[in-house]
């Protein structure tokens, strides 16, 4: 019967304000969670539905029993005991999810079940009807009548539901009032009673119960969207967390990969140096050496991304002098200004003392003197130290061709250059910045960029400022200016590494410095060439073919050998392997 289909869910009830997409599959799943609501509504409000069951019972069998002179209306409790059972056994199965469409509708055909069934329980009752007396019909009828209204707020008003239950109630309780006339009232009275009867369960089916579903099922939906999009935040949230893991990975990954041909590089290039070469060789070995130097600079950006990402880096925080500090960081700074043709400024104005870490700060003041030094190319550039506050703030000021300020936010980004569109190699890979803002979270450093087109860059560090001069160890060590001799060192060195152009390499630049190289290629060759000859010391790499690594190589070398010297090289930047 028409009155008994279930009705399906239609999301063009509601303001468009409502609406996701118009996908069906989207829109089959918010009502399916609407349903899903709506068997929660019934399993907590099972206790007020027994409540009103039974002292729906209570009050017949009084009435039964003042009309009737016996208790026959108490064998009523029998079926409704039994409807509830049921009832709780319905009530109690495990809720399915919004997408399992088979079990939605298995649960929804319960309900109906429930609700035919104790409709069918309450309308027995009327059995009694033509017996009872004009005040017992009365009775009667407003406590059926209040059932069934509370049967909106059990339901939630869902429309199938509430006619499911109402209907087999309302339409034999107006028929007896229509066609049975009682001993103090006219057919017609019944009559009009019965048209009353109607009336109100029109009106409860057209306006009531439709206001609570509406309410109820657009609640419901809300609620839903905000569950889904929680959903999607939380995967769009591991998304980033995956993406920015396979990020360090790469970053990891190229940075060995690289190193590897830049460190025989370097090692052939070392050799050449000690060889006796005409100007022109030289000049070559001059460039190559200079082109190594700003791919290792390359990489060792790549590399300090690496460590910051997988949160490798712990700062050592020390009290040191910002003046000294700067000065020092001056030092390194004037030559190169100079050599450019620029006119290096030191400015000190506080002689306090703060607390960070000297190593990463210098590499944070570092990277801002090479971005001034690089989009500088007439003026000067300053380095000037000041107290505000409780802070002391260091500062890198240039002349250069400035910042658009649409661009402030952008430039500490990595991978980014405003002005270096052609992507020159020379200027680096634009992670100097990066760099100096995850630093300045590290060490609760406060930073600030000030910059416009044509008027220069300033980029501003508030450190923490502590009383009291600084530590004896908060001095930043004096760099190392002498170049120690390395020539004719008569040491037999075993270079253990599986990429035959390291080895060579090895051996050419040790063959330089007057040693002995022994080249294995696996643990297994190293032992047959130790057991000849013992080295003085070791190169070992750190990933060595077969699953092997030069950790346990080293430790097998020496429980033959003995605590011989040993040094671990690697160019790999993964995390597992910097821990």
């Amino acid at each position: 019967m028409w009155f008994f289909k279930p009705r399906e869910a239609d999301s063009t009830r509601f303001d468009s304000t409502f609406l996701l997409t118009g996908d069906a599959q989207q829109r089959e799943l918010e009502g399916n969670f609407v349903l899903l609501k709506l068997f929660w509504l019934m399993r907590h409000q099972r206790n007020l539905i027994r409540l009103g069951a039974l002292g729906f019972v209570a009050v017949m069998a009084a009435l039964v029993y003042q009309d009737l002179s016996h208790w026959g209306g108490l064998l009523a409790v029998v079926p409704l005991v039994a409807v509830q059972a049921l009832r709780e056994w319905v009530v109690s199965r495990h809720i399915p999810e919004p997408a399992e469409k088979s079990a939605v509708q298995a649960w929804f055909k319960r309900a109906m079940l429930l609700a035919v069934l104790s409709s069918l329980t309450l309308a027995g009752f009327l059995v009694l009807f033509p017996w009872l007396s004009d005040i017992s019909r009365g009775l009667l009828t407003l406590m059926l009548l209040g059932l069934i209204t509370a049967s909106v707020s059990t339901s939630a008003g869902h429309p199938t539901l509430f006619k499911a239950f109402a209907l087999p109630i309302m339409l034999p309780l107006a028929a007896l009032w229509a066609f049975l006339p009682g001993a103090g009232y006219s057919r017609v009275t019944g009559a009009g009673v019965a048209v009353l009867l109607l009336l109100a369960f029109a009106v409860m089916l057209r306006s009531f119960t439709q206001m609570v579903w509406q309410l109820f099922e657009e609640s419901c939906r809300i609620r839903f969207r905000e569950r889904e999009m929680n959903e999607r935040m939380r995967t769009a949230l591991e998304e980033a967390r995956q993406a920015s893991q396979a990020k360090t990975r790469f970053l990891a990954s190229a940075s060995h990969d690289l190193r590897q041909p830049l460190h025989v590089i370097s090692l052939v290039t070392a050799a050449l140096r000690m060889r006796q070469l005409d100007q022109q060789a030289a000049d070559m070995v001059t460039l190559l050496d200079r082109v190594s130097t700003s791919l290792n600079g390359q990489l060792n950006s790549l590399l300090d991304i690496s460590k910051l990402d997988a949160g490798l880096i712990q700062p050592q925080y020390q009290r040191i002098d910002a003046a000294e500090f700067l000065s020092q960081c001056f030092e390194s700074l004037a030559p190169l200004a100079r050599d450019k043709g620029l006119e290096p400024l030191l400015r000190l104005e506080t002689d306090a003392a703060i607390l960070t870490d000297p190593a990463l700060l210098q590499r944070m003041v570092t990277n801002l003197c090479q971005n001034a030094l690089k989009y500088t190319t007439q003026g000067r550039i300053v380095l000037s130290a000041r107290n505000a506050a409780d802070r002391v703030v260091l500062s890198v000021s240039d002349t250069g061709c400035g910042i658009d300020p649409q661009h402030h936010a952008t430039v500490f980004q990595e991978f980014v250059q405003v002005d270096n569109p052609e992507r020159d190699a020379s200027q680096g890979l634009g992670l100097g910045l990066s760099i100096v803002q995850r630093l300045a979270r590290l060490l609760g450093i406060g930073l600030r960029l000030s910059s416009r087109p044509g008027g220069g860059t300033e980029v501003e560090l508030a450190i923490t400022r502590v009383a009291g001069g600084p530590d004896a160890t908060g001095a930043l060590a004096d760099p190392v200016t002498h170049q120690p001799d390395w020539i004719h060192l008569g040491l037999t060195v075993l270079v253990v590494d599986d990429d035959p152009t390291v080895r060579q390499a090895c051996s050419m630049l040790l063959q330089g410095m007057g040693c002995v190289a022994l080249l294995a290629e696996d643990l297994a060759e190293a032992r047959k060439l130790t057991a000849r000859q013992r080295p003085d010391v070791m190169l070992v790499d750190l990933r060595l073919r077969g699953g092997r690594n030069g950790i346990d190589a080293i430790h097998a070398l020496r429980a033959t050998l003995g605590p011989v010297p040993a040094l671990l090289i690697s160019g790999d930047t993964a995390p597992d392997r910097l821990t």
